[in-house]
This record gives structure tokens, C-alpha cells and sequence, in this order.
């Protein structure tokens, strides 16, 4: 009986990840499971590295952007300490449905004033879909034309519309306030912080946008250096635009955080420059796998330097 509860709460996340393991198995079989890894024999792994390099910085940027928002708030956290908490919060995004676990990180730094930090991490994060639509909608605009280039600005500017209204919509923040009960403290001071920054720290939001826009390059900059591993020399500017074409593709809720799908839409795009599909998938596979890596290190290491101050202390 708990078992079919537990599938009856949990059948739409169920089958995003049946649709995800479908489409990840029609990629296979489309590219050629032989072709994957054909192409993967011919990897330099000494690629490996620069790229490591470049996800390491991807990341401490990421952190600081969010580390410089929460100024305003005087919280005690230095940012060594900071980026282990975070580190260990984007360890949660990655194995949680829609990337929530990205939203652990005030219980990681135990800090009681989770609506403040709430906020400004919904701020920081709207800062970077905003960055990431408008350069994706210019490569949309690029490989397929000015209609659906149409298509995607009016799609994003009715969406961005609709946010607006919801963040200064009283009634439904009064709604939303009800809804949360019990939980509704754990929220106290969400829009004050938001009000704060969007008044008087308008150049964090600049500062903010700044570093999106390098985080992004440094991204598409790891995507870039794979493809060298497999002998392929792109356009940084096709990278770059792919990969934040791709990131659309996370608004479309079929699977869990766009696992199969994204990986669909990335081979497509690139077999429009003229790239094998073997080796976009295997690009996408490794930047992915990667990715789990370091941050696992990352984790492992801080918590290891932890431990031999207690001990010297």
C-alpha cells in the first residue's frame, strides 16, 4: 500500500525519467552506439585538464556572483567557507528534480534568515535566465531565422511579464503567504530583500550581470576545449550560442531537469555546423560526467581541510 502511494505521489517524476532513459536510447540508436565510441577512442585525454581548470573557475565565479548579491545582508560566512556550503548545495541541484537542491544552500549555512537569502538567490537566478534567453534567443535567431526568432522573444517577454506581475501582485502574495502555513516563516523577509537589492544595490545586479556573461564564456569555453580533445576546431561563437540554445530547452518540464532532451536538441544543433553527432553526444556525456567530478572533489577536498583545522585547533 505505501509502495503505490509512493508511485502515486511521485508517477510525473517517474515519467520524466522513463522519457529521459527513451530519448537518451533513441539518441543512441540514431548516432550509433559503434560511432560513440569510436569517436571517444580518438579523445586526447590531456584535454581533460584545461577543461577541469575552467569548470573549477566556472564554478568559484557562479559562487562568488551569489557570494557579492548576499553583501547586503552582513552575513558572517567567509567565502572559503561559503563555497564548501555551496559546493555541497549544487551537489543537491544536480541529483534533485528541476535543480531545487540548488535552493539548500541557507540550510547549509545555517542561517535562520532563509527568506532573505531565499530571495536573493531567486534574484540571482533570474538574472542568469534572463542572460542565458536573451543569447539564446540570438542563436535561435541565428540558425533558424527571424520567425522563430519572433516566436521565442514574444514566448520570453510574455513569460518575463507574468513574473513581474506575480513578485508585485499583493493579493497573490497574500495567497502564496496562506498556502505556506506553518512554513510561511521560513520565508519572512523574501520580498524585503528583494526590495532592498532592486532600490539600493543596483550595481551588485550590474556586477551580477557581468559575471553571468564570463560564466557563461568560461562555460562554453570547457564545451569548446572537448571538441579540441576530439580534434574538432569550432567557432567559440557556436559554442557559445548552442549552449545557451540549449539551456532553453530546460523550460520545457519532460523530463527531469532536461536530461535526454537537452542531449537530443545539443546533436541536432550541432550537426547544423557540420559536427558529427557521435561527437557532440560524447562532448555533452563528458562536459556532464565532468561536471559530477569536480564538484565531488571540490567537496571532498574542503571537507578534508576542515577536519585538519579542527585536529591542529
Amino acid at each position: 500500500m505505501k509502495m503505490k502511494n509512493w508511485f502515486l505521489k511521485n508517477k510525473y517524476n517517474i515519467l520524466k525519467i522513463l522519457l529521459a532513459i527513451i530519448l537518451l536510447g533513441v539518441l543512441v540508436y540514431y548516432v550509433g552506439a559503434k560511432n560513440i565510441l569510436n569517436i571517444l577512442k580518438e579523445f586526447n585525454i590531456i584535454y581533460l585538464i584545461p577543461a577541469a581548470a575552467l569548470l573549477l573557475l566556472g564554478y568559484m565565479l557562479n559562487a562568488f556572483n551569489l557570494y557579492i548579491m548576499l553583501t547586503p545582508l552582513k552575513l558572517k560566512n567567509k567565502f572559503s567557507e561559503y563555497f564548501y556550503q555551496y559546493s555541497l548545495s549544487r551537489a543537491m541541484g544536480f541529483i534533485s528534480p528541476s535543480r531545487i537542491g540548488d535552493f539548500s544552500l541557507p540550510y547549509f549555512m545555517a542561517q535562520k534568515e532563509y527568506g532573505k537569502i531565499f530571495g536573493i538567490m531567486i534574484i540571482d537566478k533570474m538574472i542568469t535566465i534572463g542572460v542565458m534567453s536573451a543569447f539564446g534567443i540570438i542563436g535561435i535567431e541565428h540558425y533558424f531565422g527571424i520567425v522563430y526568432f519572433l516566436i521565442c522573444l514574444v514566448g520570453f517577454s510574455v513569460l518575463a511579464i507574468m513574473i513581474l506581475m506575480a513578485f508585485t501582485n499583493i493579493k497573490l502574495r497574500s495567497f502564496l503567504s496562506k498556502k505556506l502555513g506553518k512554513y510561511n516563516k521560513h520565508f519572512l523577509g523574501f520580498y524585503e530583500s528583494i526590495t532592498i537589492l532592486l532600490k539600493k544595490h543596483l550595481n551588485l545586479i550590474l556586477i551580477n550581470c557581468i559575471l553571468t556573461i564570463a560564466r557563461l564564456a568560461v562555460s562554453a569555453g570547457i564545451i569548446y576545449v572537448l571538441f579540441m580533445g576530439l580534434g574538432f576546431q569550432l567557432q567559440f561563437l557556436d559554442v557559445f550560442l548552442i549552449f545557451n540554445i540549449s539551456f532553453l530547452t530546460s523550460f520545457l518540464p519532460i523530463t527531469i531537469n532536461g536530461f535526454g532532451f537537452k542531449e537530443l536538441v545539443v546533436v541536432l544543433l550541432y550537426s547544423r555546423i557540420g559536427v558529427e553527432s557521435a561527437a557532440a553526444f560524447n562532448v555533452h556525456i563528458i562536459t556532464f560526467m565532468e561536471s559530477y567530478v569536480i564538484i565531488l572533489l571540490i567537496i571532498a577536498i574542503m571537507k578534508i581541510m576542515k577536519t585538519s583545522k579542527k585536529l591542529i585547533s
